[in-house]
């Protein structure tokens, strides 16, 4: 019988189009032909599944990147823009320790913190944390200059230190988790070869990666410029992290 590829790349195999059960002389179906139409018709809506499946969680790891990257290259910047164009007004050196000390506790979250969510939570759970942890993490930046109107002066740039660093910390957290989960949840649901399976979810990462600095770095210069503040910069790449979270919950429960 002719055999139709489900998908190309290898991600999935060819799968058998449906075709009833053959009957037997008397004009009845036989018991295991039936079974076994059956098993192959469940088998194949198995298979389309994980195909989409798979093409859901690179689509997650574009969407991710492109907002996790952007957000850490543009971050700095906004750190250092003085107070009265929008930023915290920072000196390089404040920026520097912070980048330390948030690059140490990093490490420790990753040996002591990333292995326990997705053991509890599996794949698809640690990958839920991790999207949800990189739309927060924006938002506590949008939530900056509210701060700072309300707290004293001399408390606002300790509010927005504490505000960078939490948001930093969201981004090292949820990248550690979707890039381990994203690695699990494609090689689960794609029966190729695990180099062509590694290799296009490494690319839907890199196209992310790319972009994303390009698209915040006018984004943000675009919102300075026009509206003299980043806090609706800060907003829409929460929002474009919540587009990822619906992406999401299109995914099937775990185990595949």
């Amino acid at each position: 019988s002719s055999r139709s590829a489900s998908m190309e790349f290898g991600v999935a195999e060819a799968v058998e189009p449906y075709s009833p059960p053959p009957t037997s002389p008397n004009g009845f179906y036989d018991a295991a032909s039936v079974a076994a139409a059956a098993s192959l018709a469940a088998d194949s809506s198995v298979r389309a599944d994980r195909a989409g499946a798979f093409w859901l969680v690179q689509l997650h790891c574009f969407l991710f990147c492109f907002t996790v990257v952007g957000l850490s290259d543009v971050l700095p910047v906004f750190l250092a823009t003085p107070v009265h164009h929008g930023g915290l007004g920072f000196s390089s050196s404040s920026i520097g320790m912070l980048q330390t000390v948030v690059g140490v506790t990093s490490i420790l979250v990753a040996l002591l913190l990333t292995y326990r969510v997705i053991d509890a939570f599996g794949p698809v759970g640690a990958m839920r944390v991790g999207l949800v942890s990189i739309a927060l993490a924006p938002l506590l930046l949008a939530a900056t200059p509210a701060a700072a109107a309300l707290l004293p002066t001399t408390a606002v740039a300790r509010a927005g230190a504490l505000l960078a660093a939490c948001s930093y910390m969201l981004c090292s957290v949820s990248r550690n988790l979707i890039y381990t989960a994203s690695l699990t949840l494609s090689k689960a649901c794609a029966s190729g070869p695990p180099g062509v399976v590694f290799g296009i979810n490494q690319q839907a990462c890199f196209l992310g990666a790319m972009l994303g600095p390009i698209g915040a770095g006018l984004g943000y210069t675009a919102f300075l410029a026009c509206l003299g503040s980043a806090t609706y910069f800060f907003t829409a790449l929460a929002a474009l992290g919540g587009i990822a979270i619906l992406v999401h919950l299109r995914l099937p429960p775990w185990p595949w």
